[in-house]
């Protein structure tokens, strides 16, 4: 019975786990050092989600404004067009909905030279 418990216990950590929403690219990726400014910022997961908020900033703070806006419906894949960056070092940080109802956050940076 202990056995049984323990698998049953194992399998459902590890169906649970492969339910969440992964991050499977970002553009420009993570520590990119670009020459130019970016002219867009994408984002892609292994499952369809909602954006719910999506943050780009220079590394002291100052937010750029961008067209984005929470997503009504979710998709795998999210686009927005960037203004022109000065050179800086940016952060990224979103935060999504996956169907299972958690909110995932997760971040990343890059330069433009």
């Amino acid at each position: 019975m202990k056995k049984l418990l323990t698998l049953l216990f194992t399998l459902t950590i590890t169906f649970s786990a492969l339910g969440h929403a992964k991050l499977e690219a970002i553009t420009p990726s993570n520590n990119a050092m670009l020459m130019h400014s970016p002219k867009e910022l994408a984002l892609s997961f292994n499952h369809a989600v909602k954006a719910v908020k999506v943050v780009l900033k220079k590394k002291k703070g100052q937010v750029v404004n961008f067209s984005f806006k929470p997503s009504k419906h979710a998709q795998k894949q999210f686009k927005w067009a960037l203004p022109k960056l000065s050179p800086a070092m940016y952060e990224v940080e979103w935060t999504i909905l996956g169907s299972d109802g958690h909110k995932i956050k997760g971040s990343s940076e890059f330069m433009v030279h």
